[in-house]
């Protein structure tokens, strides 16, 4: 019964030659990985963002006469 099941499931997939299937998994889960370090580096990189321009005001007013 579960035999018959995955095949009325998937039958596109079942269609397609094992190479692209291969392919086909490899893109998926690629593009998983570029945008998981996609948002790493965003967050990294507003991370720094903050910290320089924190510094940059830190320093002003360091230098600032009254």
């Amino acid at each position: 019964m579960s035999c018959q099941k995955n095949k009325k499931l998937f039958p596109f997939f079942r269609q397609l030659a094992f190479p692209l299937r291969i392919f086909l998994l490899i893109l998926v889960v690629s593009v998983f990985i570029v945008a998981a370090l996609a948002q790493y580096l965003s967050a990294s990189f507003e991370d720094y963002l903050a910290s320089h321009v924190r510094d940059m005001a830190m320093n002003q007013a360091k230098n600032y006469c009254f």
